[in-house]
């Protein structure tokens, strides 16, 4: 019988989207409660056994208060990845865990900035009313400290909330300015992922109204002649 995967390995992240959505659910459950479990333990020997890190009760109290933090900081991390794979997505539910990620990162390395996770704020928040401000604040500071080449779903799938974001908050220019970046990016990339795939990123399927980043006449002439093979591939007809 295969060994089942620990719950917090990146790679049930990567195949969350596949898994059908009532698993999906336990999994975000699963966890949610584990978090709650480890955050309530009343001493740090209790949370390190939680945590199946036992052989580190041994340790100083701030050595053993570092561990359950890092610990938790991973928890905080894997429910955020569930959550943003769910089926429907649920990633404005991710906005506790977010700050809690933000927060550690902040104790860790004073002074930098977590670009990814604040990217990740920032969708979350522009799912929530009345936080407006803050998601763009948070996008504004991610994408002012520049985005690792390695995070480039994560950039688009940013930009395209911004976007949306801006329009809703009168901003014309400054979207149509988000709007022309993801173009850029295509326009340099045309192959660099299937079309599902970027369009799964820059849309959203709970906008209504008009959807100004693949309406735009050059991200319609972008795609002309493209096909999507599926697994990853695509090519070019003329």
């Amino acid at each position: 019988m295969a060994q089942a995967p620990n719950i917090l390995d990146p790679y049930l992240a990567n195949i969350y989207p596949q898994i059908p959505p009532e698993q999906q659910r336990q999994g975000v459950d699963v966890l949610k409660a584990k978090c709650t479990e480890i955050e309530g333990a009343g001493s740090t020997e209790a949370q390190l056994a939680m945590m199946g890190q036992s052989d580190a009760i041994s340790l100083p109290e701030d050595k053993r208060r570092a561990i359950v933090a890092g610990g938790l900081d991973q928890c905080y991390w894997q429910l955020t990845m569930f959550l943003r794979y769910s089926t429907p997505s649920r990633i404005a539910e991710a906005t506790p865990y977010l700050k809690s990620v933000l927060a550690h990162f902040a104790v860790e390395k004073p002074g930098e900035t977590d670009v990814v996770p604040l990217l990740y704020l920032g969708v979350a928040l522009h799912k929530v009313p009345g936080e407006e401000s803050a998601a763009l604040n948070a996008f504004t500071t991610a994408f002012d400290h520049g985005v690792d080449v390695g995070s480039t779903n994560t950039m688009l799938w940013a930009r395209g909330c911004m976007s949306r974001l801006l329009r809703r908050l009168g901003k014309i220019q400054e979207a149509e300015q988000q709007e022309s970046e993801i173009r850029d990016w295509l326009r340099w990339h045309k192959f660099g992922m299937p079309q599902s795939e970027f369009i799964n990123l820059v849309t959203d399927p709970d906008h209504e109204g008009e959807d100004h980043v693949m309406d735009h006449p050059e991200m319609q002439k972008l795609f002309e002649g493209v096909v999507d093979l599926g697994n990853g591939m695509a090519i070019h007809f003329g």
